[in-house]
This record gives structure tokens, C-alpha cells and sequence, in this order.
């Protein structure tokens, strides 16, 4: 099909650069795409036809520079514990774009193909640019280099400096991507982030390990834009994302192929619909799992009994008691972690299936805990299986350079991490958990790490470890899937920390890691509720955090140590979430926790009251992401897109279109000020109608501990359903 060759100046307007003076301008069209190439200058322009509106530009590359280029750039990776460094040196970089032969267009394949080279010295490699459609619909890009010594690709691409960037996957800084430069690698989170000064003192004793302002559990190579288009890079390999210039974007990627995907819609909600029908949508929980709160906590059959019984008085609403330390508990370094070997530990629960039977008799689940490492058992542990043996035996644990079992450090013990690339280690482990986790009676478990596939590691299927690392984190949520569906039975439900681009397809629920007991925004309250917003918008749609914080140094009630009032503020959070979880943290003994008096008791009654009285929003919430991919928790950007304000509003969520939460996220604080979007909104606890009809307001309001501040739109029925709700509950009178 021959080409139109036209000049831009009879173009839309809003298709080519205005700046561009006159040149020919081929264009193509591929499905509802417009595909423009100038040939004189190379430059490209990709936009998607819109009925009775002008094309929307989904990309456009960099006018009158070096928009593809290809490097030789070797990575320095160095880790520590699940915390990755990465340094590069430029070696050659070829950027001077010669096309070889002219544009081939498929016009009954639809695909779109050109083939090039640089002009610089040395640059003997050749690349090709293929376009094609997805069957999902959206444009897919492909770069391929021929052999030879460069190994990196890199875009350049415009972008209106008015525009907002969101996306990368679970961002606990900040949701908003403007000014960032974003590694995209699955890792541990890191330990204060960049807080004082315990990251210093993390990073003295374990370089790395305080992790930096963008190291994350869930890292994904997605970016949605405030003008309603995304870029969902394919590749698992490392990637950068460099969004520093305010008119530029720069993605550069460690590998010889790249597949990029472009995707337009007229709204923030219509694009993560179009991304999550590729990336995946979450289902919807079981029944019984929102039904109430979870509570988390370790110690044994009589400590659960105690605490569990304190709660029947109060008639708390229960789904499920978590405990990981069915399996028993283990000093470490960082305080007290488990015995990594998938077998119930009797001499802490005796009387286990009596256990079972009458929290069962309460509809109340039981919930575990499991990781992909195994751990060798001694001996006297009075176990009957040895699951690293038995794994070891089989070749069933990943590999280093000598055929060797890989020992993978964690804190000061190491273990073998499960070859999840062996079929036969993925069958013995399904049939492990069916019969030792599934079998004992529990309803579901944390799947902890997936993050921590060492890059020396040799997989049984030979893939490099450089691009099979952030695919872990995927293969393990897959796992997982093929258990919950191998067992319907059992309508269990799993919860993840680590995630890839594919994760939301396979994983019922994630939680999100291990945050700091303190209010900080690099790794404690306020950066949980930046992760959970910012993880929404790459298409995890399900997700809360552990309601009080994880990790603490805490000695005799000095160092890090979390405050009733810090739990008492982290309950009131996760109640507006989609599952409200306590965690005792790692330092058990020495944490404020929900049993540690009568007022905290009477207090995680409430917030689990709370939480139950929304439930039927949440049901409706839950249905939208399992068949849109909305998030439970929303940006306000999601609903105000061309709100300049909301869009850089991080520490206030929506719940659907008609809620608004604004946490207090201070210590000390009894009022916040927050930002309302146009329309009068009802607030929750008084009654009083705030904010203003044709813009957005700043209103300050009282926030006592037990009131976390909450609008409900007031043309919305939403309004007097959940204050019935509320009042059922008994959290506010009749």
C-alpha cells in the first residue's frame, strides 16, 4: 500500500510539532493508529484516531535530536540481601540516525517496519523498528539490534511540560513521577529509605540495605499520563525512566530488543481498563475475607486463645486470626523470624485442629505464612519433613556457577531459594502446600519476598538471571494462582509483597512490605499511603499495608519503637482500605500492639466496625477492579484528572467516585487541612456540608484519634447507606 505523503501544515494541528517547519510526512494507518515518519529528518509521531475529536499524539519523538540510540553500557549490579545497586559506564554510544531502507507497510498484516543504523564511527550495528497491533488493541513498538558489542536501547520522547506522570508500579516517595529518574527493578524496599539517621546505620552494617527513594517491592515499567496515554514497556530486563526534563521523557533499557506498547483512552480510569486488559486484573476476594478485620499475631495456642477471647467479648468483627509463626519462631538479628520449613510447629499450638474447629464455629479463618525459600532444619526441631533436603535432593533449588545449591544471605542465616522455572519444583511444592498448609485446615497465607532472585543464580531453564529476576515476583503470584486453583475447595486467599508488570493477573491480593513503626514519608505512614495510591494506578487493584508498621530498633522503649498512638493512627488507615490486617512487627515484646491494654482493644474494635460498615462499597469496589482494573483506593487524579491541585494531592484517597479519606498522618495532630474537589461534600463524623460548588477548596477539620477525616459527596446515596451502616455497627448513635 503506498504511503500519503502530505505537509504537516495539512495535518490537525494537534497531530505533528508545530515547531516543525515544512518537510514530507508520510502517514500510515494502522488500525485506529496514525503513524507519521518524516524520512528527511527521522522523526516519528504515532497518534490515535478519535471519532469527532483530534487524533490524541501517543508519542513523538524528540524533534531535531537523536531519538533512538544504542549504547554499549555494561551494568555494575551489586547486592545485599534482596537490595540491588546498579552503576553503568558508557563505553560507545551511537546516536546518529541513518535510515537503510525506506518504510515496508503490510497494509493487510498490519505491520509497519523500518530498518536503520548511526552514522558515528564505529557504529557497524543495525537496528529495526516494527509496529504492529496488539490484540488487546494497543499499538505494540518493537526496536531489535543486530548482533555486536552495543547492548543498550534508549527513546527519547516528548512531552508537555504541563503533564503529569504516574505509574512505575508501588512508588513510596511519591505518586507522581515529574522530575524522577525511576529504576525499574524488583527488590527489597529497604529499611528508613533515606531517614535519619537509621539509614546510615543500616547502611554501615549492611551496605545497600536502607534502599533509596525508589527502590520497591513492585516495580513495573508502566507510565500513564494526565493526557490519557501510557507507555507499558514488555521487557523484563533492568530499565530506566527519566522524567527530569519537563519536556523530555528517556527510557533506556539493558537489552538488545525492546517491546513497547502504547495505549490511549479519554480518561485515567478508561486507560488503566485498556493497560490491565494486557497486565491482568485482580479477582475478587472470597466471601468471608472482608467480612471483618484480621487480626495478626504469633505466640501459640494459648496466647491466640486469650487474646481471641478478649475480642469475643467485645463481639469484634472477625474474618480471620493470621499466624505466622505456625510454623515456629527463630531468634535473629533483626529480633525473631520463622523456620523457613512449610510444617505446623505442634509444641507452640497444641490442640491445633481444636483450635481450628471453634474459631471455625465463629466464622472466623486461619491464615498462615510461606516464602520460596527453604532453610536446612536441625535436626532436634522434632519435624518430620526436611523440605530443603527433600528440595536440594531433587534439584529443586537454584544454582550457583559450581552446580551448587545457591546459599541466599537474608538476615543472618542464609537459605536455597525454589527454582521456579522447573516444572518438577513448581509440582512438588503445590503438593507440599496442599498437604501441610492447605490440609492442616488453613485458609489462606502471606507469600512472602519473590523479590530476591540473586543475579549469579543459574536457573534450570538457562534464562539469564538479569532478565529472569523481575519475572520471579510474577512466577511466584503464579504459583500461588495454580495452588487457590488446584484447591477451589478451599476458598483460600493469598496475599503478596513483590510484584512485576504481569503479577496483578495471578495474585489475589498484596500487602505492601515491611514499613518502618514510625510517620515518616521514606518508609513509614505517610510513605504506606503513597504506596498504596501510587501501586493503584500500575494496576494493583487490591492492597494494604501492615497496620502499625513492621520494622522497629527497640530497646527498653528507646530507639524506633511504635506508640499506641502511631497504631491507633495506622488502624484508622487500613480501615479505608481493602483489608485491615494488625501485625505484631518484628520486635513483638517491645511494640505497642492492639492486646497490649483494654483502650487499644476498645479502639481496634472500633476501626474493625468501621471497616465492616463499608463493606457493601467495597464489594462494589472489589467487582470494578476484577472487571476494569480500578483500584480499590484511588488518586484523586483518577476522578479529577484536570484538577492541578488533586493531582499532586498523595496523602488523601478516594473510595470510588462519592468518598473521600484524609488521614491524619501527624503525631500529636488533632485537625487536618485537606483538599476538596468541586461539589459540596458532607463530612462523615459531624454532618456538615464543606467545600464549594465550582472549585476545588482547602478546609481544615477536627480529626480526634478514632476519626480519621471522611467526605461523602453529598448528591450521593452513598451517604445515608453508610451512616445506617455506621450506626448498625454501633460507631455512631442512632
Amino acid at each position: 500500500m503506498q504511503a500519503q505523503t502530505l505537509n504537516p501544515q495539512a495535518l490537525n494541528p494537534q497531530t505533528l510539532n508545530q515547531n516543525t517547519p515544512p518537510a514530507q510526512v508520510q502517514i500510515y494507518e494502522l488500525g485506529d493508529y496514525l503513524v507519521s515518519w518524516q524520512p528527511d529528518r527521522a522523526q516519528l509521531e504515532i497518534a490515535r484516531q478519535r471519532l469527532a475529536l483530534r487524533p490524541q499524539v501517543l508519542l513523538r519523538s524528540v524533534s531535531g535530536q537523536n531519538w533512538l540510540q544504542a549504547e554499549q553500557r555494561p551494568l555494575a549490579v551489586s547486592e545485599q540481601r534482596g537490595s540491588f545497586r546498579f552503576q553503568s559506564q558508557l563505553v560507545q554510544r551511537c546516536q546518529k540516525l541513518k535510515v537503510i531502507e525506506d518504510v515496508h507497510f503490510d497494509a493487510t498484516a498490519q505491520v509497519w517496519q523500518l530498518r536503520g543504523g548511526w552514522h558515528d564511527p564505529g557504529c557497524e550495528q543495525t537496528w529495526q523498528l516494527k509496529l504492529n497491533l496488539s490484540s488487546e488493541g494497543h499499538l505494540r513498538l518493537g526496536v531489535a539490534l543486530s548482533p555486536g558489542p552495543l547492548q543498550t536501547l534508549s527513546l527519547a520522547l516528548q512531552r508537555d511540560s504541563a503533564e503529569n506522570w504516574y505509574g512505575g508500579g508501588e512508588q513510596f516517595s511519591t505518586p507522581r513521577l515529574n522530575g524522577q529518574k525511576l529504576p525499574i527493578w524488583v527488590q527489597e524496599n529497604g529499611i528508613a529509605r533515606g531517614a535519619m539517621p537509621l539509614s546510615s546505620l543500616i547502611d554501615t552494617f549492611s551496605p545497600g540495605s536502607a534502599g533509596h527513594a525508589h527502590s520497591s517491592y513492585i516495580s513495573v515499567p508502566w507510565l500513564m499520563s494526565s493526557q490519557g496515554r501510557g507507555l507499558a514497556l514488555e521487557n523484563s530486563e533492568y530499565s530506566e525512566w527519566d522524567l527530569r526534563q519537563a519536556d523530555q521523557l528517556e527510557l533506556r533499557l539493558w537489552s538488545k530488543q525492546l517491546n513497547l506498547r502504547l495505549l490511549g483512552a479519554e480518561n485515567p480510569l478508561a486507560l488503566l481498563k485498556s493497560y490491565t486488559a494486557w497486565a491482568g486484573r485482580m479477582p475478587e476476594p472470597p466471601d468471608w475475607a472482608d467480612r471483618g478485620a484480621w487480626v495478626g499475631m504469633q505466640g501459640g495456642t494459648a496466647k491466640v486463645r486469650a487474646i481471641w477471647a478478649k475480642l469475643q467479648m467485645r463481639k469484634t468483627p472477625l474474618a480471620a486470626f493470621w499466624l505466622q509463626d505456625w510454623v515456629g519462631k527463630r531468634k535473629t538479628s533483626i529480633g525473631s523470624q520463622l523456620w523457613w520449613n512449610w510444617e505446623l510447629n505442634q509444641e507452640d499450638y497444641p490442640g491445633w485442629q481444636e483450635l481450628l474447629k471453634d474459631f471455625k464455629a465463629s466464622d472466623v479463618r486461619v491464615l498462615g505464612y510461606l516464602n520460596p525459600f527453604l532453610v536446612d532444619i536441625p535436626n532436634q526441631n522434632g519435624l518430620r519433613r526436611n523440605l530443603y533436603a527433600e528440595a536440594r535432593a531433587q534439584g529443586f533449588l537454584l544454582k550457583d556457577v559450581h552446580g551448587a545449591v545457591l546459599q541466599v544471605k537474608n538476615t543472618d542465616f542464609s537459605a536455597g531459594m525454589l527454582d521456579l522455572s522447573h516444572p518438577g519444583a513448581r509440582a512438588w511444592f503445590k503438593q507440599v502446600v496442599k498437604s501441610q498448609v492447605l490440609g492442616i485446615g488453613l485458609s489462606g497465607w502471606m507469600a512472602d519476598y519473590g523479590e530476591a532472585l540473586p543475579l549469579e543464580a543459574h536457573l534450570y531453564s538457562q534464562e539469564p538471571a538479569l532478565s529472569a529476576h523481575n519475572r520471579y515476583a510474577e512466577e511466584w503470584a503464579r504459583l500461588q494462582n495454580e495452588i487457590l486453583s488446584d484447591n477451589p475447595e478451599a476458598q483460600a486467599l493469598v496475599f503478596l509483597r513483590s510484584g512485576f508488570t504481569l503479577s496483578p493477573r495471578w495474585a489475589p491480593l498484596f500487602w505492601q512490605g515491611d514499613q518502618t513503626v514510625s510517620w515518616d514519608g521514606h518508609d513509614g505512614l505517610r510513605s504506606a499511603v503513597m504506596g498504596l495510591i501510587s501501586g493503584g494506578l500500575s494496576g494493583f487493584a487490591l492492597n494494604h499495608s501492615d497496620a502499625g508498621g513492621y520494622t522497629s530498633v527497640c530497646q527498653a522503649g528507646l530507639g524506633l519503637c511504635r506508640s499506641p498512638e502511631l497504631l491507633m493512627r495506622w488502624l484508622e488507615v487500613n480501615a479505608w482500605t481493602s483489608f485491615l490486617r494488625s501485625h505484631e512487627g518484628n520486635q513483638p515484646e517491645a511494640q505497642a500492639q492492639i492486646y497490649s491494654s483494654p483502650e487499644l482493644l476498645d479502639f481496634f474494635d472500633r476501626q474493625a466496625r468501621i471497616y465492616t460498615a463499608w463493606r457493601f462499597l467495597r464489594r462494589q469496589l472489589f467487582a470494578q477492579a476484577q472487571e476494569q482494573g480500578a483500584p480499590v483506593v484511588r488518586h484523586l487524579f483518577l476522578h479529577y484528572p484536570d484538577d492541578a491541585v488533586a493531582a499532586q494531592i498523595h496523602d488523601q484517597f478516594m473510595l470510588g467516585p462519592d468518598l473521600i479519606v484524609a488521614p491524619v498522618l501527624e503525631p500529636g495532630a488533632r485537625s487536618r487541612k485537606l483538599y476538596l474537589p468541586p461539589g459540596p461534600w458532607v463530612h462523615l463524623w459531624s454532618g456538615q456540608v464543606y467545600g464549594l460548588y465550582q472549585k476545588g477548596s482547602w478546609v481544615e477539620v477536627s480529626a480526634p484519634v478514632g476519626q480519621a477525616p471522611v467526605f461523602v459527596r453529598r448528591e450521593s446515596a452513598l451517604g445515608p447507606q453508610l451512616v445506617q451502616s455506621l450506626q448498625a455497627q454501633g460507631v455512631i448513635p442512632f
